[in-house]
């Protein structure tokens, strides 16, 4: 069987697929990975005053926009960075009262990171 190229991969229905990445919450990192996000980064602004998560391949961005909400409700705005990339643009709405939350479409293949 061969491979896919990149061009046909980014096009393909298992890049998109709801069922399988694009719908993943914040728990979903917590029991595939055994990390909690809203825990890792609790510590590191406790420890540090900031912390940062880019996410690629983020899907609709909810796990990233349920940590923001998380912080936001914990009164730590502007003291996080939540950034995701994914090649759909169908990210989760982000209520307007949630700051430090950004999304991107782009490939990963040629994307860089702006800092």
């Amino acid at each position: 069987m061969a491979l896919l190229s990149e061009e046909q991969l980014i096009w393909s229905p298992v890049v998109a697929n709801s069922a399988m990445n694009r719908l993943r919450g914040a728990n979903r990192y917590a029991q595939a990975l055994k990390l909690a996000p809203e825990s890792y980064l609790g510590a590191l602004l406790r420890q540090f005053g900031q912390a940062a998560w880019l996410d690629l391949c983020c899907g609709a961005g909810n796990a990233l926009r349920q940590t923001a909400e998380h912080f936001q409700r914990l009164g730590a705005p502007g003291s996080f960075i939540l950034h995701g990339v994914d090649l759909v643009d169908a990210f989760a709405p982000v209520p307007p009262v949630v700051s430090g939350l950004t999304f991107e479409v782009a490939s990963v293949v040629d994307w860089t990171a702006p800092r």
